[in-house]
């Protein structure tokens, strides 16, 4: 697996990824963190409600320090009749990606489906794989999370159903079953 293999990629849930590929995104991590991940002459639409603050400030500052210029819209903008292929269509005239925070997962899926730019989950009502990630992350950094036992002890929201995806995706032990 190569850096190509994880840039340019949906992140839409956990579940679409394996061990090999988290690896592989976190060695692009390491990277980054060391000064010396690649920059991009690129422009990434992001969608956040006003509400948002972390998540927004992460994704927005994260993608200026890799040389990608964020340009925000409400979410709101995505409640269109247009058809949402058809909306990533247009937005990939002049975007690289688009970094999502919107309840129904559905329209993430709606704007990937076409496979006109990468679409990046910053939050759903069913998941929040960015989250988890940057827990997975923190957590290799010193020790080997395959290693790991992981106990989520918490509301069944969208963190939770992250966690359940990377437990089933990265193979991570966990002690009982999301009730879906």
């Amino acid at each position: 697996m190569s850096e190509e293999a994880v840039i340019g990629r949906h992140l839409l849930s956990l579940r679409d990824w394996d061990s090999e590929e988290l690896k592989e995104f976190f060695a692009l991590a390491d990277r980054y963190v060391a000064g010396s991940g690649p920059r991009f002459d690129a422009a990434a639409a992001v969608f956040f409600p006003p509400s948002s603050l972390r998540t927004r400030a992460s994704f927005e500052r994260g993608a200026s320090l890799m040389g990608i210029q964020p340009i925000g819209f409400p979410p709101e903008s995505l409640d269109k009749a247009e058809d949402l292929t058809d909306v990533a269509g247009y937005l990939a005239q002049w975007v690289d990606l688009v970094v999502v925070r919107y309840p129904d997962i559905g329209v993430l899926e709606g704007l990937a489906s076409g496979d006109a730019l990468p679409v990046i989950n910053a939050m759903t009502n069913v998941n929040h794989p960015c989250e988890v990630m940057s827990d997975l992350y923190a957590l290799s950094r010193d020790a080997d999370i395959a290693q790991l036992r992981y106990l989520f002890v918490g509301a069944d929201g969208n963190i939770a159903g992250a966690w359940w995806e990377a437990a089933q995706a990265f193979g991570l032990d966990h002690e009982a079953e999301l009730p879906r």
